[in-house]
């Protein structure tokens, strides 16, 4: 197993991944390209720093961008939080990114987002292609609403195209 220890030094501020904590990774297979500035990590990969943590099959993380990407049963920690999905690519110095076929759950809001695809556009909006929201908990909320495009702005508003409003899955 490959293990990588060091710190976040990009020019750039991360306001994902803290500047001043120490990032580790692990994985089967590791490397860097130090003209790219691309890291590849590959078999089994965990990336943990400070109350985050990522699992995956495979990472790619661009120093020159700061766009990561991770495929492959990928499954996100901040904190609380939790997201999951087949992938995930994160610009983390804009703190934007994208999931596919994923879900995410957000503690402070008790919100949970569900779809093909699932975008966050800013520091609290969402958009979701073929997706659901709630604030329920469970296997069957107690309600939820489904849409082909779904804009979400928690503690705001939402809205909706071509929607289902839903309770206890009728």
């Amino acid at each position: 197993m490959a293990q990588a220890i060091g710190t976040n030094n990009s020019s750039k501020e991360s306001i994902i991944l803290p500047t001043d904590s120490p990032i580790h990774i692990s994985a089967e297979r590791l490397s860097f390209n130090y003209q790219s500035q691309v890291y590849t990590a590959k078999g089994n990969v965990t990336v943990s720093q400070g109350n985050t943590r990522l699992r995956a099959d495979s990472i790619v993380y661009d120093g020159k961008t700061g766009l990561l990407t991770a495929e492959g049963k990928v499954i996100v920690r901040v904190g609380s939080d939790v997201i999951e999905a087949e992938k995930f690519s994160v610009k983390l110095n804009a703190g934007t990114g994208v999931l596919f076929n994923g879900k995410l759950f957000l503690t402070k809001h008790n919100v949970f987002l569900e779809g093909k695809k699932l975008e966050k556009t800013g520091d609290s909006t969402y958009h979701v292609e073929e997706g659901s929201f709630t604030t329920c908990n469970g296997a069957v909320p107690d309600w939820h609403i489904t849409g082909r495009d779904l804009d979400v702005t928690l503690e705001g508003y939402g809205t909706l195209k071509h929607g289902f409003f839903y309770i206890k899955g009728i």
